[in-house]
C-alpha cells in the first residue's frame, strides 16, 4: 500500500517533477511513495509546494513515522467505517 505521501507527491507534479526538484532518480521518489518522504527532504518538499501553491498536513514536517496500524489521508485520519 502507497503511504499517504504518495497523493502528496502526486500534487505536486509526480515523481519527474519531485525528482527534479531534488536531484535524485524517479525510483528514489517511488520509494518515497512506498515508504514515505525522508524526514530530512521534507523543508525542500515543502518549498516546493509553496511553489505550486498547495498546503501541506500541519504536521508534515514534524512527522517522524506514520502509524502502522491506521491509514492516514493528507487531511488527517481517515473516518472509521
Amino acid at each position: 500500500m502507497a503511504h499517504l505521501h504518495a497523493r502528496l507527491i502526486d500534487q505536486v507534479g509526480g515523481n519527474s517533477v519531485v525528482a527534479e526538484h531534488f536531484g535524485v532518480s524517479n525510483q528514489a521518489v517511488t520509494n518515497w511513495r512506498n515508504r514515505g518522504i525522508p524526514l530530512d527532504r521534507r523543508a525542500g518538499f515543502a518549498a516546493l509546494w509553496n511553489i505550486v501553491r498547495v498546503n501541506l498536513p500541519r504536521n508534515f514536517l514534524s512527522e517522524e513515522r506514520e502509524d502502522a496500524g491506521r491509514r492516514r489521508t493528507a487531511d488527517g485520519p481517515e473516518p472509521s467505517d
